[in-house]
């Protein structure tokens, strides 16, 4: 759990003016022992513009050069969050976040009130906690596709989510521009790829299909108290919601949520393996091939803007096989990484185009999209992870990822999305 809940601060960061007069800042996320900590959240003070720490406790942040007299905040859980001034900022610097000064060891729950009763108070104060009205995020999102552990294709697209503020109702999604990669496999079957509708559709607090999160299927769940951390004055209790039955849940959930008003703002689910080798999804087929995820892992993670809480990130990694479905044989292995990042939260009505980009394959999608280099040269994207570069070295092996996206020219005709049914 440690590798899910603390962070401290440690990087050589830089603060640059760009010719498009912004300012730009970088750096890692580390704990006291130099260990590097993922989902920090990195935001100007006041707003929530702002991004999160990769898995490798990196992160790059954009902001307008107005902002220069502002201040950077670096939250983390079990720590007290630091500020710096941007006006103050210097190369290199080292950040420490300190340990929270509550002591924990004296926290208990009692007999009175057990751990279900908070993941209960927690599904009551849904609409307390999370925004009911109108709203758009801005978000990055980026899909990678491996085949016998080396990968074929990549994907990045900026994106709107336009929501009325209605719980478990479904929101829109807006595709601002998007670039991919070359596509390197040489079995091209699968029309539909890039799960961003999942990663938005489905998070825990918005669908309000996960049973661990209705009262009425919690009965079907064990609730264990896994440990009481703290981020800067507030305590968070950290839950394991397994389910009692395979039957009921193929997964097993962890929940952190925050003790004043039981606002839940972490959650990730663990997908049983001896279930997920069974577990294939409907668009994942062909006559004579069929998908088996063996292992896969969702998380979410949700921030704090006036008072409301909104998603800050999600991610659902995925690993398993195609079988021949006459001989029963492995024709190879899959992995997939999705991820999904808001940068910004907007409030109030918004003007969107009325697509139906959820039934469309979003690898499809970009060749109906111009790449567009100038767009992306001022886009902050965070900062390339080793699965990143590790996908990038891979495929500039036919060529440079830039001269790849740039062949996205647009032109392909869309079909009506009635048609796509055909292709598979």
């Amino acid at each position: 759990m440690k590798s899910i809940l603390t962070l401290v601060f440690i990087p050589l960061t830089t603060l640059l003016f760009s010719q498009q007069n912004t300012l730009s800042i970088s750096g890692q996320i580390k704990d006291e022992a130099g260990v590097f900590v993922p989902f920090a959240h990195v935001y100007i003070k006041g707003s929530q513009k702002g991004t999160v720490s990769n898995t490798e406790g990196r992160f790059n942040l954009k902001v307008s050069a107005d902002n220069k007299n502002e201040t950077v905040v670096f939250s983390a859980i079990g720590f007290k969050s630091a500020e710096r001034k941007l006006s103050e900022w210097k190369s290199p610097q080292l950040i420490v976040l300190k340990e929270s000064s509550l002591v924990l060891d004296e926290v208990v729950v009692s007999d009175k009130f057990q751990p279900k009763d908070i993941l209960v108070g927690a599904i009551e104060n849904f609409k307390k906690n999370y925004k009911t009205s109108t709203h758009r995020l801005e978000g990055f999102y980026r899909t990678t596709f491996q085949q016998d552990k080396s990968f074929m294709r990549m994907l990045e697209a900026a994106i709107y989510i336009h929501s009325n503020g209605k719980m478990h109702n479904r929101q829109r999604i807006e595709f601002r521009h998007i670039r991919k990669s070359a596509d390197l496999r040489t079995d091209k079957w699968k029309i539909y790829d890039g799960y961003v509708n999942h990663l938005v559709h489905n998070h825990p607090i918005q669908s309000g299909q996960w049973g661990f999160l209705k009262k009425g299927s919690l009965k079907f769940f064990h609730v264990d108290l896994l440990e009481v951390v703290a981020q800067d004055n507030d305590l968070l209790y950290v839950l394991l919601a397994k389910s009692k039955s395979d039957s009921h849940a193929i997964y097993d959930a962890i929940v952190t949520i925050r003790e004043k008003d039981l606002a839940i703002v972490d959650v990730l689910l663990k997908f049983k393996p001896h279930l997920s080798d069974n577990f294939s999804w409907a668009w994942e087929r062909r006559d004579t091939a069929k998908f088996f995820s063996y292992w896969q892992e969702s998380r979410y993670t949700y921030q704090e803007f006036e008072g409301k809480f909104y998603l800050r990130s999600a991610s659902w990694h995925r690993k398993g096989k195609v079988l021949n479905t006459k001989t029963k044989m492995t024709e190879f292995d899959k992995e997939s990484l999705d991820e999904l990042l808001i940068t910004d939260i907007m409030q109030g009505n918004f003007q969107q185009e009325d697509k139906r980009e959820e039934e469309l394959d979003i690898y499809r999608m970009a060749d109906y999209n111009q790449y567009d280099a100038a767009f992306w040269e001022n886009y902050t994207r965070p900062v390339d992870t080793k699965h990143f570069k590790s996908a990038k070295a891979k495929l500039e092996k036919a060529s440079r990822l830039e001269q790849q996206f740039n062949e996205n020219t647009g032109r392909l005709v869309r079909k009506p999305a009635k048609q796509l049914s055909s292709d598979r």
